[in-house]
Formats: C-alpha cells, sequence, structure tokens
C-alpha cells in the first residue's frame, strides 16, 4: 500500500493524515465527517470560527458541497489546479462544523493530495499542519514531531511556496493575496 493509499484509507475511516500540498504539509478529514473536523481544529488549537479550507480532485468533486456559479466556474477553469482558494456559498451536505454557510475550496496541483482525495472520493480538509497561527510547515519530520501519532506522507522538503490566494465569489473581494494577484483574478473576470 503506497502513502498515498494508507492516508487515504486513514481518512475515509474517520481518521485523520498530513500530506503534502502545493503550498505546504496539510491536515486532512473528510468534508462530511464531522468528528474528524473536530479533530483537526482540536489539533491545531484552531478556533472553531475560523473556516477550514478544503481541496478536491476537481471541479465535478466539489459540485454537491459548493454552489459553483459562473464566476467560480470561470475562476476555476482559468487558475485551477493551483494555489487559488475560492470562497463559494456550501450546500447543504457540507457540516456546520467545517461551514458557517460558505466553503473555501481549490482543486490541488499536487499530485499526492489530488490521489488522496481521488480514494477518499470526496473533498478533504487542506488545513496547513501546524498549530494555528504558527508558520506553515514545509518538512514531514517537523510535522511527525509537532503532531506525534498522525500518519504523514513523507515527501521531504517541500518547497517554500507560499500559502493560496483567497478569493469571496460571493462579494467580489480579495481575502489574501497569493501566488495569484488582484488583477490577474480581476483580469480573468473581465
Amino acid at each position: 500500500m503506497s502513502d498515498a493509499e494508507k492516508a487515504a484509507d486513514i481518512i475515509r475511516r474517520g481518521g485523520v493524515a498530513i500530506f503534502p500540498t502545493e503550498s505546504s504539509y496539510g491536515m486532512g478529514a473528510r468534508i462530511t465527517d464531522e468528528k474528524a473536523i473536530a479533530k483537526v481544529f482540536g489539533l491545531k488549537g484552531r478556533p472553531e470560527h475560523k473556516p477550514i479550507p478544503v481541496i478536491a480532485k476537481d471541479l465535478n468533486q466539489m459540485e454537491k458541497f459548493a454552489v459553483l456559479d459562473e464566476t467560480a466556474k470561470r475562476l476555476s477553469r482559468k487558475f485551477h489546479p493551483g494555489p487559488l482558494t475560492l470562497i463559494v456559498d456550501a450546500t447543504d451536505k457540507v457540516p456546520k462544523i467545517l461551514s458557517k454557510g460558505s466553503i473555501a475550496f481549490r482543486i490541488t496541483s499536487n499530485s499526492t493530495a489530488k490521489r488522496i482525495c481521488e480514494l477518499v472520493g470526496e473533498p478533504i480538509t487542506a488545513t496547513s499542519a501546524n498549530i494555528s497561527g504558527e508558520p506553515p510547515i514545509y518538512g514531514a519530520e517537523k510535522a511527525r514531531k509537532q503532531f506525534p501519532g498522525i500518519f504523514v506522507v513523507d515527501e521531504g522538503e517541500l518547497p517554500k511556496n507560499p500559502p493560496s490566494t483567497i478569493f469571496d465569489t460571493r462579494t467580489g473581494k480579495m481575502v489574501r493575496e497569493g501566488p495569484i494577484s488582484e488583477k490577474e483574478i480581476l483580469d480573468a473576470l473581465d
């Protein structure tokens, strides 16, 4: 069994695993599993009012969890897979612990993360694998030390890419500028 398969199996059975993403190591749980999501909040020490972003293997996998209007579809076609997180309205299939009416998602460009989403069969959480407020973790060894007992898909030291750009499609506002600039987003919507 590959590490991606092992991580997917843990996540499918209600556990939490750590895996590489296009930015840093991320912490994954099924987005329909309230207990696993609560565990992610607890491990990170993250306040529950702060939403957790999710990743999917493609837009089709997001469709039953996210309301994808024309703006979201257009930005996804242009920038996904990649480091753009879109905030959209959530459907009623998303548990309240994860969504306060909206969901933040991206289509991952990391092949391991994409494979895990594929094997789990639904999007997974992809919040950075760190203690809330601390810098992202780019090394598997550091992730293991920070979260003993949590399975880590070890791809060594990741490139120190910045966290994804976050854009709220509902308000048309930039929440966090990352690798993709506000100008690039506005140009894509023109």
